[in-house]
């Protein structure tokens, strides 16, 4: 009589018992993790320090009972040994309660160490930050099991593998688990194939530059590039069959990869950014992870066409070693012998992928796509959108766009918003004497940018940092004067405090073949944190030669506090 009819209904007294009770709870529970006392089989003992003081990233929120007695036990696997949680200490099997400085707090690592165990086949690190990634939690019991098992097997790894960034991130592993049907056995030997590949393939050597020559090569003419995203937030990657094919098949097969791996940071960035609670997690969502591909035909000849070699192995790579990534191909305007070599080359691709082509053969279908599918305002001019700024491959390859997720780099960024960049950029004052004050260019941040473009102070949100960049001629000085406010936390939270770092590239290559962006930064000014207290902190830096200058105020050491800052940075002559 005090609770309304719906509440009313959810309440099921079970008064069966014997095997009557186990079936009915069966239908609703899993028996093996259902408590002994509640007619299940699970016969580990409620402890409530363990409950209460278990923590993973400073919290218990989102860990059950059954995940903290893992973690305080150190069982990673069926035979590592069981702990006393008394003796676990912060920064190995679990995170105390304790109070740490903002400045200590970017010190806690991400993975948590185990003592050796006698079996070879227990990992000796457990991968915590896939364990309480958010789309993990998400995921329904069974699920996330299998996606916490698979990281804890994949800890160990062997020199015949590149895993870097593969074997700890939450998302790839999911991915892995739904393309073999939620099976670890078959996720792992799956992922760990598209390691070796990796290792083969020489693919962190060339995310870092190595192959930039090979690439330009491939990608001056504009056959294969990103530029913007549909209205699913998917990014789209651009294939024209207009351009003759250089024919070289190991640099198409980079070129492929290197597009493809430019879309995915697009779309790492933005679950980044969704998790920052500075992108709309509907817009992540629509996306699921997924890329679109337009393929126009319109130009085609038989003469311009990749090796149906480069074809048929690029396929190949993207079906291993990237499942899930496609939302879907639209082939536009193919000729009849085109449709033809894809009967035939469809007999090779997995059902799933099969359905995600699209052949787009008349107009009426093309335009139902672009009200649909595609921003019409967006969409490029020669795929019959109203963006008409051509594409230019020294811009799509070069530069360089800063935001607080992805730093100062070309990944995670599409050809448009390099475009803008690169239009601010050429409005600098650079081969002759500026002026006696030149203020960095504000739209330096396309979108998202903490600092607002009309004035040169803001905010520097929590686990974020800011970035500001300035092209300097040789023989000039850039000089830097900032101060650090307190955000909206309470005193009790720490000093405001950020980490301040002054970097440079020089425009002259140092490696061979590498271009000045894609090297590694040399340190002006070493990290060195600054709080409130120190007002109207300045430096300087004199350019030797030509570069670009990189001032970063880090604020990844900080959970709850946002910092307010002010900064003022100028350039002139030193013959001035």
């Amino acid at each position: 009589m005090f609770m309304d009819p719906i509440t009313l209904e959810k309440f099921q007294a079970v008064d069966e018992h014997g095997t009557e009770r186990d079936e009915r709870l069966a239908k609703t529970f899993n028996m093996e993790t259902l408590e002994k006392d509640f007619g299940g089989k699970n016969q580990i003992t409620f402890d409530s320090k363990i409950f209460l003081n278990t923590k993973l990233n400073d919290t218990e929120f989102g860990l059950e009972f059954d995940e903290q007695y893992h973690m305080a036990t150190g069982q990673g696997g069926s035979n590592v040994k069981a702990r006393d949680p008394n003796q676990i200490t912060n920064g190995r099997h679990l995170e105390r309660s304790v109070n740490i400085s903002e400045a200590e707090a970017c010190c806690t690592s991400s993975k948590i160490a185990v003592d050796d165990v006698p079996s070879t086949k227990t990992p000796k690190t457990v991968c915590w930050s896939v364990y309480a990634d958010s789309r993990v939690l998400k995921l329904n019991k069974q699920e996330r099991d299998a996606a916490r098992a698979l990281a804890s097997e994949l800890t160990i790894s062997s020199e015949k593998e590149d895993h870097k960034g593969l074997y700890d991130d939450a998302g790839s592993l999911i991915r892995y688990l739904q393309s073999e049907g939620w099976s670890k056995e078959k996720a792992e030997a799956r992922i760990r194939g598209t390691a070796r590949w990796r290792k083969d393939f020489d693919f962190t050597a060339q995310h870092e530059g190595k192959y930039f020559e090979a690439i330009a090569r491939e990608n001056k003419a504009g056959k294969m590039y990103v530029r913007g995203y549909d209205r699913r937030g998917r990014p789209i990657i651009y294939f024209k069959l207009c351009y003759v094919d250089t024919q070289n098949h190991q640099d198409a097969l980079r070129h492929v990869v290197y597009c493809v791996e430019r879309a995915v940071h697009c779309l790492d960035r933005r679950e980044s950014l969704t998790q920052a609670g500075r992108c709309a997690s509907s817009e992540t969502e629509s996306a699921c992870g997924r890329i679109t591909v337009f393929v126009d035909f319109r130009g085609y000849s038989p003469k311009h066409r990749p090796s149906l070699r480069t074809v048929r192995e690029a396929m190949a790579i993207l079906q291993a070693h990237y499942p899930g990534r496609l939302g879907e191909a639209f082939l536009l305007y193919p000729p009849k012998k085109v449709l033809a070599t894809w009967a035939m080359l469809s007999q090779f691709v997995d059902p799933v992928t099969r359905r995600k082509v699209v052949l787009v053969s008349d107009q009426a279908h093309h335009n139902e796509l672009l009200n649909t599918v595609f921003d019409r305002r967006k969409l490029e001019s020669s795929a019959g959108g109203e963006n008409a700024t051509p594409f230019n491959s020294e811009v799509f390859l070069e530069t360089t766009v800063s935001d607080p997720i992805c730093g100062n780099t070309i990944y995670g960024h599409e050809f448009d918003a390099q475009w803008a960049v690169s239009v601010t950029n050429s409005q600098r004052v650079t081969g002759r004497a500026p002026g006696p004050n030149i203020k960095a260019p504000q739209s330096t941040f396309v979108s998202e940018e903490l600092i607002p473009s009309e004035a040169l102070s803001g905010k520097v949100i929590v686990s974020s940092s800011f970035e500001r960049s300035i092209a300097v001629p040789q023989g000039h000085r850039v000089c830097w004067k900032f101060s650090i406010h307190p955000g909206d936390a309470p005193s009790m939270f720490g000093t405001p405090d950020l980490t301040f770092t002054v970097e440079a590239i020089s425009d002259t290559p140092k490696v061979e073949g590498v271009p000045p962006r894609h090297q590694e930064r040399e340190a002006v000014h070493p990290p060195e944190l600054k709080s409130c207290e120190d007002q109207d902190v300045g430096g300087e830096f004199i350019a030797e030669r030509a570069c670009t200058v990189f001032l970063k105020w880090g604020n990844e050491h900080s959970w709850f506090r946002d910092k307010g800052l002010e900064f003022d940075i100028s350039m002139k002559s030193c013959t001035q």
